[in-house]
């Protein structure tokens, strides 16, 4: 069934009979979400993985106003041509310029998800790519979780209740992770119940 809309939007899935899978699986450094492990796996072996999402990360020159594509490697390259330095020479701002978020142009959009610029005319074909979906529903999911961790109405959580991507080994030998949940005194907030998104949806009733 793919994974929970819940989970992705929310960070949580209260309905105990969703058809859903609530384990999500993510690769923090390229940024995007997966449907299954195996997909994951299969992400973590492939060239764009090793390489890292940095190298062809898209960035834009303020002074050149242009976008200077190959990561840390391409902006030095940049900053070493023949406009650059012109404009620099031109300019009354400080020789050190940095990298900016790229930026649309008449030719090209930025993907703000993906971190690249896509032909005007592609725009459409790209916002339906899996590619550019899993880097979506990555922005949402750690948008939620982030605010889930969030200290509200009185209740903070000290330490952390985030495992991350538990392997197979690390799932044999066990992991522990401590934090402790604390109430001021003006808060009127009980704890009841503690319960794990990944005890719900597909995979929990498969298992049980």
């Amino acid at each position: 069934m793919g994974n929970c809309p819940n989970i992705i939007a929310n960070g949580t899935c209260s309905v105990s009979s969703c058809p859903h899978e609530h384990n999500v699986t993510v690769c923090e450094p390229c940024g995007r979400v997966f449907s299954s492990v195996n997909e994951f796996q299969m992400h973590i072996t492939s060239k764009q993985h090793r390489e890292g999402s940095s190298k062809s990360q898209v960035v834009s020159c303020p002074l050149c106003n242009l976008n200077v594509y190959g990561g840390p490697a391409g902006w030095d390259q940049h900053l070493t041509t023949k406009r650059h330095k012109k404009n620099v020479r031109a300019s009354t701002a400080p020789l050190a310029v940095e990298p900016q978020s790229g930026i649309t142009t008449a030719q090209a959009q930025f993907c703000d998800f993906c971190q690249t610029t896509v032909l005007s005319f592609h725009w459409n074909n790209h916002v339906n790519t899996n590619k550019h979906k899993s880097k979506e529903n990555y922005v949402k999911y750690r948008s939620a979780v982030e605010d889930a961790e969030k200290d509200k109405n009185g209740v903070a959580i000290i330490g952390a209740f985030n495992l991350g991507f538990v392997g197979p080994d690390v799932a044999t030998a066990g992991k522990k992770v401590s934090a402790s949940i604390t109430t001021t005194q003006l808060s009127h907030t009980k704890l009841v119940k503690i319960q794990l998104a990944s005890s719900l949806g597909s995979k929990a009733k498969q298992s049980a």
